[in-house]
C-alpha cells in the first residue's frame, strides 16, 4: 500500500506519544499577584498524603501560613484550620504520621511553637500537650517512630533540649529519660529493631527501648573531645550506617549492629586528620550500601574488607546539595560528574561498567544538576534540572537516555518554575512550583495518562536545504525553546534518525546514506512538536 506523506504526517502525530502536562491545582492567593514575580504566593511547604487526600501548609494572604487539605481539586483544596487566628500564621513544621494520625509543631500564639495532632479534620486537629508551658516554644523537631512510639527532641521549661516520646495521648506524651542532660538537641534520630538510635548528651551514639531504664550509650566513639560529630545516620540492612570522628582521624563511614563491639569504622579513607573523608548519603542497593566519600563513588557490605570505591566519579555538588542516591530493583540513580560533562543523571546497574551518564541534559561542561530524583507508581523517575536556557524545569526519566526527557516548560525563558517537594498520592505528582503569573503554588500532574497531547506548531522550526543530498539543517526558529527530540521517518514509519539530545540553534543530520525517497522530520519541543516533509535526493 501506498502512504502518501500527508498520511505519513498524520500517523506520526497520532501515534506520538502524549505529553503529561502538569496544571495548578488552585491559586490560594491571587491578589498578590502585582508584586514582582508575585513573590508574596501561598508558598505551600511540608507537603504530606495523608488518608488519601495531601495535607500542608500555605499562606492565603488573609490567615498567615496555616494548615491546607487537598484532594487535588480547586473546590476540594481548603483551609482545614486556622491554628493561629490573624494573619501571623502558626509556623507549622515537621509533619509525621503515627498510628493513623498526623503530627506536627504549631504556635496558636499563645502557648508557644508545641507538639500538635489532627485525624484530617478541622475539629480533630488540635493541641496534643504543651511541653513547655507558658508562651515559650518546646519546639517539637527531629520526629521519629520507634518501637510503638513517636520519639522527639524538644525543649523543656528550663529550657534544656531532652528526648521524649508519646503514644498518641496527653499523658503518654512524657520525656523518655528525665535523667539525662542534653548540651544540644538529640539528633539523628533513627530506628533499628524496634529501638532508637540517637545522639545522646554527650553527642555519642545512644540507644533507648523507650524506658529511662533501656536508654544508655552504645559506644563512646570520641572519649576525649565528647563528641564524634555522628551525622547521615541510616538504618539499612540491620545495620546503621553513619559518619563519625573519632581521634585518630575526622569524619569516616561507621556501621554499627547496635552493640558496642559491632560498631566500628568501615575505612580510614582519607587519613588527614583535619578533614577525613566526609561521608554521607547512605543508600542500599542490591545488598549493597553507596554512598559519597572524598566527593567520589563508594561502597561497602559492611565489613572493612568489602568497603571500597565503587567509581572514581564526583557524586553530588556540596554537602548540603539536596540531590541523593535513588533506586528501583533494576537501577541506581544519582547525579555525578565525570569531569568532562559537569553534574548529570547517572544509572548503574551494580557493576562499574554499567555505571553510565544517562543523558547530558545540560550539553558541554556545564551541569544540569538533577535535585529531588523521585520514583513513581509508574516506575518513571522525577526530577528537576537546569538545562540555562530553561532554567529549572520539571523532568522525567524512564531508565534510557532517549526516555528522559523534559515534561513541561512551566515557566518558559531563562527564570524557570524551580519544581520542588515531590510528592506522589493516587497516581498523580504534587509539587511547588512558579509559573511567573500565580506565584509559588500548588501544582499536580497525572502520572498515569497524558492530560493533553503535544501542542501542534507551524512555525518551530526550519528544515533546509529541501530536498537535500548531503545533510539536512534543522533551525530552532520560536524564541526561547529547545528540541527536546529530533527524528527522521522513512516512508514506512521507521525510524531512521533520532537525536535526544537538547538543541537550540542548528542541528545537521547526515542523508548521504539515506536511499533517497521522501521522509518526514519530527520536531519535539517540549509541548511543541511540527513535522515536516523532506525529500532526499
Amino acid at each position: 500500500m501506498r502512504i502518501s506523506c500527508f498520511t505519513l504526517q498524520l500517523m506520526i502525530i497520532t501515534t506520538a506519544v502524549s505529553a503529561q502536562q502538569p496544571v495548578i491545582i488552585h491559586d490560594l492567593n491571587p491578589t498578590t499577584h502585582a508584586f514582582p514575580e508575585g513573590a508574596f504566593s501561598s508558598k505551600p511547604v511540608e507537603i504530606i498524603p495523608f488518608a488519601g487526600k495531601l495535607i500542608f501548609a500555605a499562606d492565603d494572604g488573609s490567615h498567615g501560613s496555616e494548615l491546607w487539605i487537598s484532594d487535588g481539586t480547586p473546590s476540594g483544596t481548603l483551609l482545614l484550620k486556622d491554628i493561629n487566628p490573624g494573619t501571623s500564621g502558626s509556623s507549622i513544621s515537621g509533619f509525621i504520621d503515627f498510628n493513623g494520625l498526623l503530627y506536627f509543631a504549631a504556635n496558636n500564639g499563645a502557648d508557644g511553637k508545641e507538639l500538635w495532632v489532627s485525624d484530617g479534620t478541622g475539629a480533630g486537629t488540635h493541641l496534643l500537650k504543651d511541653l513547655r508551658p507558658g508562651s515559650g516554644n518546646s519546639n517539637p523537631r527531629n520526629m521519629a517512630i520507634a518501637g510503638g512510639h513517636l520519639f522527639f527532641a524538644a525543649t523543656k521549661s528550663n529550657g534544656n533540649p531532652a528526648l521524649w516520646q508519646t503514644d498518641g495521648t496527653e499523658s503518654g506524651t512524657i520525656e523518655t529519660d528525665p535523667g539525662l542532660s542534653f548540651s544540644l538537641s538529640p539528633g539523628q534520630l533513627t530506628e533499628l529493631g524496634g529501638k532508637l538510635y540517637f545522639t545522646g548528651p554527650d553527642m555519642e551514639l545512644w540507644v533507648t527501648d523507650g524506658s529511662p531504664g533501656g536508654t544508655s550509650r552504645v559506644k563512646e566513639i570520641s572519649p576525649s573531645s565528647s563528641n564524634s560529630y555522628i551525622t547521615q545516620m541510616t538504618a539499612l540492612n540491620g545495620k546503621l550506617y553513619f559518619s563519625a570522628a573519632d581521634e585518630v582521624s575526622n569524619k569516616e563511614p561507621w556501621v554499627s549492629d547496635g552493640t558496642e563491639a559491632g560498631t566500628f569504622k568501615l575505612k580510614e579513607i582519607d587519613p588527614d586528620p583535619l578533614y577525613g573523608s566526609d561521608p554521607w548519603k547512605f543508600h542500599l542497593f542490591k545488598d549493597k550500601v553507596y554512598f559519597s566519600a572524598n566527593s567520589t563513588l563508594w561502597r561497602t557490605d559492611g565489613t572493612l574488607a568489602g568497603t571500597a570505591q565503587f567509581k572514581n566519579i564526583t557524586v553530588f555538588m556540596a554537602s548540603n546539595d539536596p540531590a541523593s542516591f535513588i533506586s528501583d530493583d533494576m537501577y541506581l540513580y544519582f547525579p555525578a560528574n565525570d569531569g568532562i560533562n559537569g553534574f548529570e543523571l547517572w544509572r548503574s546497574d551494580g557493576t562499574p561498567v554499567g555505571t553510565v551518564m544517562l543523558k547530558n541534559i545540560n550539553a558541554g561542561s556545564l551541569s544540569s544538576a538533577p535535585e529531588e530524583l523521585t520514583l513513581g507508581g509508574d516506575s518513571a523517575l522525577y526530577f528537576r534540572a537546569y538545562t540555562g536556557n530553561s532554567d529549572w524545569e520539571l523532568w522525567k526519566s524512564d531508565g534510557s537516555g532517549p526516555g528522559t526527557i523534559r515534561l513541561a516548560d512551566i515557566r518558559p525563558g531563562m527564570e524557570g518554575s524551580y519544581p520542588q517537594a515531590f510528592t506522589f498520592l493516587d497516581g498523580e505528582l504534587f509539587f511547588i512550583a512558579d509559573d511567573g503569573i500565580h506565584g509559588r503554588e500548588l501544582w499536580k500532574l497525572n502520572t498515569t495518562t497524558g492530560t493533553n497531547a503535544l501542542v501542534w506548531s507551524t512555525a518551530l522550526c526550519k528544515v533546509l536545504p529541501n530536498p537535500a543530498h548531503d545533510f539536512l539543517q534543522i533551525s530552532i526558529t520560536q524564541p526561547n525553546r529547545e528540541a527536546d527530540r529530533i527524528t527522521l521517518l522513512n516512508a514506512a514509519g521507521s525510524i531512521v534518525y533520532e537525536s535526544t539530545e537538547m538543541i537550540k540553534g542548528v542541528h545537521t543530520i547526515p542523508v548521504t546514506a539515506l536511499p533517497a525517497g521522501m521522509y518526514v522530520a519530527q520536531i519535539i519541543a517540549g509541548t511543541y512538536i511540527q513535522c515536516i516533509k523532506v525529500m532526499i535526493l
